[in-house]
């Protein structure tokens, strides 16, 4: 069976997304598009979004893609404590699981209406990356309202865990890199 018509474009994703995630009321939403949300922890400013790939939002036969995105501003050495924060530095191993296993159901979703195609096999093959920290943009997939209506759910039903979990020991994807990976 051929999936009639394209994916949803990407503010049908940011609806859906953003009435599924009942932001908790200390999260700040930022603009009237996308989904962005900013609060202040621990005297750090951070900002989380969600974004997604444009170009491939419509794509026939194919997911739409989007990643949370994370950045702080820290307050203690000024632009030295700055930057990105990865979501994966912070998500415990069910949370991962469960991420994958949402991946992979968009995908197989697709899979099975789609006309097979070099883009989607594409996607089937990188389900198996891992997500982990020092990766913080791989897609994570969405074809219809449901889906970011899940996605959404799933997101504000654990942020705020997420942020205890950062603001228990915060550092930038820098700091984790150089710390976890490269240590000397």
């Amino acid at each position: 069976m051929r999936i009639v018509g394209l994916m949803i474009p990407a503010e049908a994703f940011y609806q859906s997304f953003n009435a599924a995630f009942g932001a908790p009321a200390d999260l700040v939403r930022k603009g009237r598009r996308g989904a962005k949300w900013k609060w202040v922890a621990a005297g750090h400013e951070i900002e989380l979004s969600f974004a997604v790939d444009r170009k491939a939002a419509g794509i026939p036969d194919a997911p739409g893609a989007f990643w949370p995105l994370l950045s702080w501003q820290g307050p203690r050495y000024g632009a030295r404590d700055d930057g990105t924060v990865s979501y994966y530095q912070y998500a415990t191993e069910a949370d991962i699981t469960e991420i994958q296993s949402m991946r992979r159901a968009v995908v197989q979703k697709v899979v099975s209406r789609a006309q097979p195609n070099k883009l989607l096999s594409v996607y089937v093959e990188g389900l198996d990356t891992p997500l982990r920290p020092n990766h913080p943009q791989v897609g994570l997939f969405y074809f219809d309202e449901r889906d970011a209506a899940a996605w959404g759910g799933w997101f504000g039903a654990r942020i705020a865990a997420w942020r205890e979990r950062f603001a228990a020991a915060p550092e930038t994807l820098e700091s984790y890199c150089r710390r976890v990976l490269w240590p000397r």
